[in-house]
């Protein structure tokens, strides 16, 4: 089934380590990137969003790549540079080291229809704002953020209306800061299997 939104990659540049970015680590066979590609390949449109455009060249079955206009003032540069290329007025974000985010779990964000300005994963008694899905509306916000110097994507939260959404499996929700997090991440998707089933419910 195709799902008529943008599904936006979020791979930034280098880690905050200084390390290789983060959406080419791997899990066996397979990048973080190529990963998450998979599991979106029903969204009408793909976009990946980064810093440098050259070493994301080569990859297949996307639509566009998007370059960050600002540099290194984290993913809302991205978010808004690429919510302004996007197609469709409602557009999944994604983090591109969130590879064991389930398969079912990003289908239910994508179909889900609501009102508000945003549809947002809330785990581990913390919203999760780079793994939900946006109205193009909200870009005027970003806008007013970045110009202001304010460029953290938690308080976009606090200028737009939000749906949360809770998964029933918060442990696939760890994003990677360090190698301790790489090796907790390759540890559980060991597991993936195993979880039959990652429902969810919604709150306003």
């Amino acid at each position: 089934m195709l799902i008529k939104k943008t599904a936006i990659i979020l791979c930034g540049g280098k880690s905050s380590k200084g390390y290789k970015n983060k959406a080419f680590l791997r899990i066996g066979e397979k990048n973080f990137l190529d990963i998450i590609i998979e599991k979106i390949s029903n969204f009408d449109e793909i976009i990946i969003s980064c810093s440098n455009k050259k070493i994301f060249s080569n990859y297949s079955g996307i639509s566009k790549i998007v370059e960050d206009d600002i540099q290194d003032i984290g993913p809302i540069s991205g978010m808004y540079k690429s919510l302004n290329e996007s197609r469709n007025s409602k557009v999944l974000m994604l983090s591109s080291d969130m590879p064991l985010v389930r398969e079912e779990y990003i289908k239910k964000l994508g179909i889900y229809e609501f009102d508000e300005d945003a549809l947002i994963t809330f785990t581990n008694g913390s919203s999760q704002p780079l793994c939900g899905v946006y109205d193009k509306k909200v870009n005027n916000i970003i806008r007013s953020l970045i110009e202001n110097k304010n460029y953290s994507v938690k308080e976009l939260l606090k200028y737009i209306s939000v749906r949360y959404i809770f998964p029933k499996e918060s442990t696939f929700f760890r994003d990677v800061n360090n190698l301790e997090d790489y090796i907790d991440i390759c540890s559980k998707s060991m597991q993936m299997k195993e979880i039959r089933n990652n429902s969810c419910f919604i709150v306003r």
